[in-house]
């Protein structure tokens, strides 16, 4: 499977732009940090993604997360 590096546009629908395919976490990773050194746009952010192809990728990263655990210590 490979690794997808996307820009995440921020707004009230976050909208996901496929910046790079690699087979290799080492190139994923060193195009994710140099989109991100190179500055990104405000509320934007860079994301890598291990998927089986980049439709399923991008629903990875769209997909809202659940709320973490709260414990009695949380309250």
């Amino acid at each position: 499977m490979p690794y997808f590096v996307f820009r995440i546009e921020a707004g009230p629908l976050p909208a996901a732009r496929l910046i790079g395919e690699h087979a290799r976490f080492a190139d994923a990773s060193r195009q994710a940090k140099s989109e991100r050194a190179s500055g990104v746009a405000d509320g934007a952010a860079v994301r890598l993604v291990y998927a089986e192809n980049a439709l399923a990728a991008e629903a990875l990263l769209l997909t809202p997360r659940p709320p973490a655990p709260r414990t009695g210590e949380d309250v």
